[in-house]
């Protein structure tokens, strides 16, 4: 049918351009080693091919650590917008939309968009001052970035993703701020429960500064999951009851 057709058509475009552009480089040499006479029989080629594709996930970290460096803001506000795309799908087939053409691909690219405005460049910052909060290397500095991550931050992510979600869907401003509201408490309590967790190895010595927001975003997915259905869901369900309760 055709709802099939159109959610199928776009998640084979986004998923072959993602493994395009996981895997050019190698793709390229790849191409270059079968398209030239080079020396050497078909089978040492095939083993420089093997030796490329297990080589494949330390060469695509080593390029993301590089363009984190090089282009930090873009780099980790595209990481952000793709897995909040992905979250949101996860979240979406965790509740019940397991077809492909039940898939509201317009929310996703709705979430994606908030993730790459509103979660990517704040983190980038705010992760980059929680980084300089090293108390002379002190063993419970974690436990101070955890807080601060956790108190008046993860108010600021929940609501900037509350804001550009309703902002997305055009509805009016007063509708919004009550989703926000709405959204608020359970926001947070589920952020509790999930974020200190995830942060005892944001702020370990086992990730590079630049690799931080990559390891927040692939928790991101998670995250994210937790977080439409209490955008999506549980707001909806909040709305019945409201309306059922201005009906009495």
């Amino acid at each position: 049918n055709q709802p099939f057709r159109v959610n199928g058509l776009v998640l084979a475009i986004l998923a072959a351009s993602a493994a395009l552009a996981l895997v050019h480089n190698d793709v390229s040499t790849i191409s270059a080693l079968y398209s030239y006479d080079l020396p050497g029989d078909h089978e040492s080629r095939l083993a420089i091919v093997a030796q490329l594709l297990s080589h494949l996930p330390e060469d695509w970290l080593a390029w993301y650590d590089s363009e984190a460096l090089t282009f930090p803001l873009i780099t980790k506000a595209s990481t952000s917008g793709v897995c909040y795309f992905l979250g949101d799908l996860a979240a979406q087939a965790i509740s019940g939309k397991t077809d492909v053409e039940e898939l509201d691909l317009s929310r996703s690219a709705r979430s994606a968009a908030a993730g790459f405005l509103g979660h990517g460049p704040i983190a980038h910052y705010w992760l980059g001052f929680l980084d300089t909060l090293s108390f002379d290397g002190a063993w419970w500095a974690f436990f101070v970035k955890i807080f601060l991550d956790q108190g008046p931050m993860s108010i600021v992510y929940n609501t900037i993703y509350s804001l550009l979600l309703g902002a997305f869907t055009f509805r009016p401003p007063v509708q919004v701020l009550n989703d926000v509201k709405d959204a608020l408490v359970p926001g947070f309590i589920a952020s509790v429960k999930f974020w200190p967790f995830v942060h005892i190895i944001t702020f370990s010595t086992l990730i590079p500064p630049e690799l931080e927001l990559l390891w927040v975003d692939l928790m991101e997915i998670i995250w994210v999951c937790i977080l439409s259905r209490v955008n999506n869901e549980e707001l909806s369900r909040t709305h019945k009851q409201k309306r059922a309760e201005d009906s009495q």
